[in-house]
This record gives C-alpha cells, structure tokens and sequence, in this order.
C-alpha cells in the first residue's frame, strides 16, 4: 500500500494510489491545498497557515490543535488547561493530584 509516481504526460510527475490505497476524492486536493498553505517548503515565513498546540488553543490535551491564519493574532490558552499542563509537568502522585483537585474546588466554592 503505497502511493506511486507517475508522468502525468505534461513531463511533470504526479503521485497516483497505488494498489490497495484506500483514498477519497478529495485526498489529492487536501494534500495540494496543505501544500500550499504551508509554502511548499518547511520554511515558516513562507506559510500561510500556523499551527496552534491545543493548550495555546483552549482545546483539550489530547486535542491535534487548530489551524489559523498566519497574520491572525494566537489566542490565549484555557486557564483550566494551563493548570493542568503545570499539575503534570510536576510529576504528582495521583493522591496529589486529588488533594490539588479538592483544594481548586473549595477555592471555587468560596468565591
């Protein structure tokens, strides 16, 4: 399973499915889309779309991220997910974490 190259007759080569490639009609336009978002080479200042990671995002963690506009502005991240993302980075024991979780709540009660 795997994607071919193949002359496409104007002397250019183009990827065709090979055998067992399970493929939709729109899998060579995304891919040539993506392509050109993202500048044709892995050269940043050249892409018209970034990727934003999903903490920066307010998406979940296990969220893949958004896609934005190069020149748009990169949202702030979900407070709640900041949180979590330092809980994690510190290694806590799942007791700690419970005792972290039940301290957040009663400060939330208490407001």
């Amino acid at each position: 399973m795997r994607w071919e190259r193949v002359p496409d007759g104007t002397g250019a080569w183009v990827f065709k499915a090979g055998p067992g490639v399970l493929t939709s009609p729109t899998t060579p336009s995304d891919l040539a889309r993506h392509v050109q978002l993202c500048g044709f080479r892995r050269n940043p200042a050249d892409a018209k779309v970034k990727r934003i990671d999903p903490v920066r995002g307010g998406r979940s963690l296990t969220s893949p991220g958004i896609w934005l506009d190069a020149t748009a502005p990169e949202p702030e991240g979900s407070p709640v997910h900041t949180v979590v993302a330092t809980a994690a980075g510190q290694n806590m024991t799942a007791a700690e974490l419970v005792q972290a979780a039940d301290a957040l709540r009663s400060a939330a009660e208490t407001m």
